[in-house]
């Protein structure tokens, strides 16, 4: 958290880890005493349309980033003036003893993620605070590309999805954006991998419900799993806490309980070695209420023709 903390004229201390010295990571030694001078300005940072991945709308921010530091020293052959050892990760640093008795203050103030018995408030909103502490700004719109993501397109006598753009690669020299998946008639979630093109090398075949969605044209799915995925893609979901624990992992028997009391909608048992399982309630409150009586009844909890 202290790159939501610091402040200019903070002192910190040098402190990285073995791992980043390990890999040649330059800087200086660990111990070294330094001034905080602000905050690098970061610019260009795409929040894309699909999936997305935050609360933000879509476009294009600029965003305070890494800690900018003034060392007390430079051993050679370092570079005082140089951004390479400057601009230094936050977990990097820990506070300077002139300044831990004001940083656990301010942490407690502004990043009061925990209650007063030491548990963490389930409440706190990270993503929001971060963006405050952040200084986040919207500086303009995504970059217009002829084809967006979900659209249907051919490529070399075969269809293709688009499964990912990424914009930061869209430009008039830099144009191999699209992410593409070969659409597999009988499998609407294989995947071929990774393939970047030419827009002009594509053809549209169909526009997919991203594009659909945002000119007002009825959205079509081929099954409830691809209806969640878009829902869930286009951050239109929760996920929920397990009541019983407070915590996001649930057991099977719980989540189906939560499912018959109407808690969650859904639920995603990960692919990991521990089979994780989350669960979900959805903004759309039809759409919630039909998949939850299709999960109840794929586990025989109630009768397929029951309402």
């Amino acid at each position: 958290m202290l790159n939501h903390i610091l402040r200019a004229g903070d002192r910190v201390r040098m402190r990285m880890s073995s791992d980043s010295r390990g890999f040649g990571v330059k800087g200086v030694e660990d111990g070294t005493l330094g001034t905080v001078t602000g905050r690098y300005r970061a610019h260009g940072i795409i929040v894309a349309r699909y999936p997305k991945s935050s609360f933000r709308e879509p476009g294009v921010y600029s965003i305070d980033g890494t800690i900018m530091v003034k060392w007390d020293e430079y051993p050679n052959p370092l570079d005082a003036i140089s951004d390479d050892f400057n601009r230094v990760p936050a977990v990097w640093l820990e506070p300077a003893d002139s300044f831990r008795k004001e940083y656990k203050e301010r942490y407690a103030t502004e990043w009061p993620v925990r209650l007063a018995n030491g548990e963490y408030d389930p409440d706190f909103n990270i993503l929001k605070e971060g963006d405050k502490l952040d200084n986040i700004e919207r500086t303009g719109d995504l970059p217009e590309t002829p084809f967006w993501e979900l659209d249907i397109v051919f490529y070399q006598g075969k269809r293709y999805r688009i499964h990912h753009i990424d914009y930061n690669q869209w430009g008039p020299e830099r144009r191999h954006c699209y992410s593409m998946e070969e659409v597999d008639e009988n499998n609407v979630y294989m995947r071929s991998g990774m393939t970047t093109v030419e827009p002009d090398d594509l053809t549209l075949v169909e526009r997919g419900n991203v594009w659909k969605e945002a000119h007002g044209e009825p959205l079509s799915f081929h099954s409830l799993e691809e209806q969640t995925s878009f829902e869930i893609n286009m951050g239109r979901s929760d996920e929920v806490r397990n009541p019983l624990t407070n915590l996001y992992h649930w057991t099977k028997e719980d989540v189906l309980q939560a499912l018959r009391d109407g808690i969650v909608d859904g639920f995603h048992v990960g692919d990991t070695f521990d089979k994780r399982i989350t669960a979900r309630k959805y903004h759309n409150k039809e759409f919630g209420d039909k998949l939850r009586h299709a999960t109840l009844v794929g586990f025989d909890l109630i009768p397929a023709e029951a309402e």
